[in-house]
């Protein structure tokens, strides 16, 4: 065999190596928001009370079951969404369990606290120090925190619910949280969203909470994937390829997180 002939082999194989490696790198381009969610084994945690905690109502009814099934329709095909909620957390409880929480490594944190402190009239600046400690430890993890506020509503002592409003306001801003003030607005003194007790939501109460605050969820994934996707090193086109933004059904009190910036 000829030099010339050796060389014109070595091109050839060389041609069809880059042209392999071309239609290679448009293919992942290509891959479904599932397929490229599935390889960050992204997760969401909800850290709450009797609010989020789906008292007496059916697993798939759950804060936790409505938000997961919500993102999967949306094309987070991969997400698991684990439930951390009991009815009878307070904000002293659950910060004694933190250990526990960041075992989890979530990457985005929906925390909804302070109902069952505000219902015994806690003191507002313990129910502040306390979820301020909280969302430190959680973004000292690199968590994206979602926070929900809590009111007493109409029924309770107007001086009190002002403070309360301030602490998590103020909470929000320090963090630059991404922030629903209320987490029962709309659901509250509605008889159709509660359960008999005229507490807790019921089925439907729980739909319209998570449907009050999924785009927050949604913002916090598409924010920690970018992150995700920076320390890879993956090109544009595939951090691209994530499930259509969904629109506010409520606007809230716009905010940045502050996580890692």
């Amino acid at each position: 065999m000829t030099i010339a002939a050796l060389c014109a082999g070595c091109l050839f194989l060389m041609f069809e190596m880059l042209r392999y490696l071309i239609v290679l790198a448009f293919l992942i381009a290509l891959l479904p928001a599932q397929t490229v969610l599935a390889q960050s084994g992204m997760k969401v945690l909800v850290l709450g009370d009797m609010i989020t905690s789906g008292y007496r109502l059916h697993s798939q009814q759950t804060f936790s079951s409505v938000l997961e099934r919500m993102l999967r329709q949306n094309g987070y095909g991969s997400i698991t969404v684990v439930d951390y909620t009991n009815p009878y957390y307070t904000t002293s409880a659950v910060l004694e369990q933190m250990e526990n929480v960041l075992a989890h490594r979530p990457d985005v944190v929906v925390l909804q606290l302070g109902s069952n402190d505000a219902r015994r009239l806690v003191a507002t600046h313990a129910i502040y120090n306390n979820i301020s400690n909280i969302v430190g430890r959680l973004q000292q993890r690199g968590a994206y925190v979602v926070l929900m506020g809590v009111s007493l509503g109409e029924d309770g002592d107007p001086s009190y619910n002002i403070q309360l409003q301030n602490s998590f306001d103020r909470i929000a801003d320090f963090y630059r949280l991404a922030y629903y003030p209320d987490a029962m607005r709309g659901i509250s003194g509605v008889s159709e969203y509660l359960l008999a007790d005229g507490v807790y939501p019921n089925g439907m109460g729980v739909e319209i909470m998570v449907g009050q605050v999924y785009h927050l969820v949604d913002a916090g994934l598409r924010w920690k994937w970018d992150r995700i996707n920076d320390q890879r090193g993956f090109q544009p086109e595939i951090k691209e390829a994530l499930p259509p933004a969904m629109p506010p059904t409520v606007e809230p009190r716009p905010l940045s997180p502050a996580v890692g910036r």
